[in-house]
């Protein structure tokens, strides 16, 4: 598996609740497969995803090895939301503050834009922490924005800035 610290072996892909931990499903990757519809990351999520009940919302929380906007726009297609940090090379058509303009800003800085692909409304944000962090969400809006304590490091204080719902749960 291609980007990945061992690359030869037995991978697991699990579907597990977040609040609760229990195992709905998985997959043993043991090699390459002939499906490669959407890509493998794509794939492995939609494969996960196959068992979930249709159009009764349930979510889905991807990290940014799995996030991809095809990913989004097919699980909503299933009826399923989804939110999931995301590369910043997986949102090539989206004109954003770089991570050089947000950090000139203070910390909690955030830029946000609003996609539509194939009739699916996105929300992507982008937001400055100790790095960027990007999040792709089809599930919360780009606002409304909540409190959020952080800690900093140089200024050796807590303080407060202000992040989207996309993040809550991540």
């Amino acid at each position: 598996m291609p980007n990945k610290p061992n690359r030869w072996g037995y991978k697991m892909f699990l579907l597990a609740g977040g609040e609760s931990g229990i195992c709905y499903d998985f997959i043993l990757y043991a090699g390459k497969s002939d499906k490669q519809e959407y890509g493998f990351c794509t794939n492995i999520v939609l494969d996960l995803c196959a068992t979930v009940p249709r159009a009764i919302n349930h979510k889905v929380y991807c990290d940014n090895y799995f996030t991809t906007i095809r990913l989004q726009v097919e699980l909503k297609k299933l009826g399923i939301y989804t939110v999931g940090t995301v590369k910043p090379n997986r949102l090539t058509d989206l004109t954003m503050k770089n991570k050089k303009e947000l950090s000139s800003e203070d910390r909690g800085a955030m830029d946000h834009r609003i996609a539509e692909v194939d009739g699916v409304t996105l929300c992507v944000t982008r937001w400055y922490d100790n790095n960027v962090v990007n999040c792709l969400s089809k599930l919360h809006d780009c606002e409304p924005l909540y409190p959020a304590e952080r800690w900093s490091s140089q200024q050796k204080k807590t303080y407060t800035n202000c992040k989207t719902e996309c993040y809550k749960n991540l």
